[in-house]
């Protein structure tokens, strides 16, 4: 009887260890399968991305929404390219480089574009402000607040002691 039991044991064993490396088979064939899907519908999004934002040049449309803007607003910060105007910093960025009257300022990991008569205005109102007290100068900024506090804190904007007035640095 112990013979039968370690025969059928052995035999069971075999069973189980078959079963299981033809499941294990399955399962890798399945994985497979999902990661050729996967693979396949990330190579579709992926140049879908590329037609829409490749390495063409931007829509007319977009440049005349940017210059638009400019009029009303004089000023855009990068980081604000999406929730203002719809479009990635990146985009923003290859517009306003290519066009005319416009200024695009660097400030630490951001970047400013103004228009022509915008900037002109920011440093009109820089130049009035002869508190040193950034909060007060932000405060006397009017409209030109973020931009002001965007230089700032990027140390393109300081405030000069001897002149007693804000200076920016283009």
């Amino acid at each position: 009887m112990r013979r039968l039991d370690e025969y059928m044991g052995r035999d069971v064993e075999e069973v189980a260890r078959r079963a299981a490396e033809h499941a294990v088979a399955l399962l890798a064939k399945n994985l497979l399968g999902e990661l050729r899907e996967i693979r396949e519908r990330l190579d579709r999004i992926e140049a879908m991305l590329r037609d829409e934002h490749g390495r063409r040049a931007p829509r007319q449309g977009a440049a005349r929404t940017v210059r638009e803007y400019l009029e009303r607003e004089r000023y855009v910060l990068g980081s604000q390219a999406r929730a203002r105007l719809g479009m990635s910093p990146n985009t923003l960025l290859s517009i306003a480089s290519g066009m005319d009257g416009v200024r695009v300022i660097e400030a630490g990991g951001d970047y400013i574009v103004f228009d022509s008569m915008g900037f002109e205005e920011f440093k009109a109102l820089l130049a009035s402000i002869s508190t040193s007290d950034p909060e007060e100068a932000s405060k006397g900024m009017g409209p030109y607040r973020d931009a002001f506090n965007a230089l700032r804190r990027a140390g393109v904007v300081y405030f000069d002691g001897r002149g007693r007035r804000w200076r920016i640095i283009t």
